[in-house]
């Protein structure tokens, strides 16, 4: 009997998943079903576009695998919101973020954060192959925020590999305020680029990138970004 409800409830989580195993990914297409697959601990392959009205949220002690395959996470958002991020990684998970598709046009966009507008994180993110557009932040980091998940938190670590930030804003301008359009990277924490572009971003300060912390970065460019006030490319 035992056997049979423990068969019973994995066939209901892999019914709400909705989706078809391909290798060892789940093909997922809604919210609902992401969420659902986070759960499980099952590694997500986009089957189509997603409006998220929630970031996506690898909780800690998770370490999962999202391939956008072409597709995009995105936000509608209207105004900045603590929650207004895209995907948000907390202390203690693990996430990498893939596109396996052809033309590489999986995207994360529409974020509209206090910090984090594309990408909070507060783990470890490492991303290979994606594009981050179109992401807002009112205080740090446009595109992604590299930080610990509360003060004196466990350091977070990023790794970039063939990963495109541009068109991210950090600006409040009643405040005089916003650090790294692109990447803000937070003290004692590491972030790794390797043949990256971040270009055409906007910030009051570091328009592309704010590091108080580590940086190691190899090849790509850096270009056409805008600040304020100092550092238009990098600030270190």
């Amino acid at each position: 009997m035992k056997k049979r409800i423990t068969f019973i409830m994995a066939l209901f989580v892999t019914i709400i998943c909705g989706a078809q195993a391909q290798g060892s990914f789940v093909l997922t297409g809604t919210e609902e079903m992401l969420n659902a697959c986070i759960d499980n601990n099952d590694n997500i392959k986009l089957e189509a576009d997603i409006v998220l009205t929630n970031p996506v949220s690898i909780p800690e002690d998770k370490d999962l695998t999202i391939d956008l395959n072409g597709h995009t996470l995105s936000r509608s958002m209207t105004a900045y919101d603590d929650k207004g991020s895209v995907i948000r990684v907390e202390g203690g998970g693990r996430l990498t973020l893939t596109d396996s598709s052809e033309g590489k046009t999986g995207t994360i966009s529409g974020g509209m954060a206090i910090n984090g507008g594309g990408i909070a994180n507060h783990g470890e993110l490492i991303v290979q192959g994606c594009t981050i557009t179109g992401c807002k932040a009112s205080n740090q980091g446009g595109g992604i925020f590299n930080a610990p998940g509360y003060e004196g938190g466990p350091a977070a670590t990023m790794t970039l590999t063939g990963t495109v930030i541009t068109v991210n804003t950090c600006l409040n301008e009643s405040a005089a305020n916003g650090q790294g359009g692109g990447i803000h990277n937070y003290a004692d924490c590491t972030m790794t680029l390797t043949d990256c572009v971040v270009q055409s971003n906007r910030s009051i300060d570091a328009g592309a990138i704010f590091n108080n912390g580590t940086i190691d970065m190899t090849g790509g460019i850096i270009t056409r970004n805008l600040s304020k006030q100092v550092g238009g490319g990098l600030w270190s």
